[in-house]
């Protein structure tokens, strides 16, 4: 499965997509604890980096996700603590990006959980 997050995962905010894990730590220092559980990177996985975003194994189900840049910063929020609105505005601000991107990272949740790599808040 690959994970395109829309025109954003190509360049976001002027950012070519170097260093991914970087700016996943970046954009993780934003991070706000929100109200209620947030999204969770499930456990187990395997996560290596690529030129162009993240490879994920997920080893329950034994498939292999390609995630682009986007979709990487997503999942790099994925602790346990933010929200769909809370990661959207950590990406707004960290990236410098004209609007926040609350559809596209409410559309990578949703294909992560689907697909096993991220457990949705209960």
């Amino acid at each position: 499965m690959r994970v395109d997050a829309g025109a954003e995962g190509a360049a976001v905010g002027g950012w070519d997509g170097s260093d991914v894990l970087g700016a996943v730590e970046l954009a993780s220092l934003g991070t706000v604890a929100s109200m209620s559980a947030g999204y969770l990177a499930a456990p187990d996985i395997e996560v290596t980096e690529v030129e162009d975003g993240l490879v994920v194994f997920e080893p329950v189900n034994r498939k292999v996700h390609h995630l682009n840049v986007m979709a990487s910063l997503v999942f790099g929020m994925c602790t346990g603590e933010n929200d769909v609105d809370v990661i959207a505005a950590v990406l707004h601000e960290s990236l410098d990006l004209p609007e926040r991107p609350t559809r596209a990272v409410a559309d990578v949740l949703e294909t992560l959980t689907d697909e096993g790599v991220v457990i949705a808040p209960s």
